[in-house]
């Protein structure tokens, strides 16, 4: 054999090779963008289920801790209200609830 005739037939396999690997590329490509935009669509479903919850729970803490604590100023420091006078005021509308 000829040293052109072998680099033909060698090109001319190497040349299969790719043609058989180009389909199994696309497809494992396909397949990551495919996760890709599974786990995108995920997270933006996550997002839209929990906020209202986080939203609403953050809400809940907030009036707590001013009901204890009273409002907090704007440096942060809590100025806390005396622990009586905060459970006076929760039996009281325990008292009221009861009445009605």
């Amino acid at each position: 054999m000829t040293a052109e005739a072998m680099t033909t037939r060698i090109n001319r396999e190497r040349l299969e090779a790719l043609k058989k690997f180009i389909p199994i590329r696309d497809r494992v490509r396909d397949k990551l963008q495919q996760r890709q935009q599974d786990q995108m669509d995920f997270t933006t479903s996550t997002e839209e289920l929990f906020t209202p919850i986080t939203t609403a729970t953050k809400d809940v803490k907030t009036a707590t801790e001013r009901a204890i604590y009273g409002d907090m100023p704007s440096e942060g420091k809590r100025h806390e209200a005396p622990l009586l006078g905060a459970l006076e005021k929760i039996a009281a509308e325990l008292r009221k609830h009861k009445k009605e």
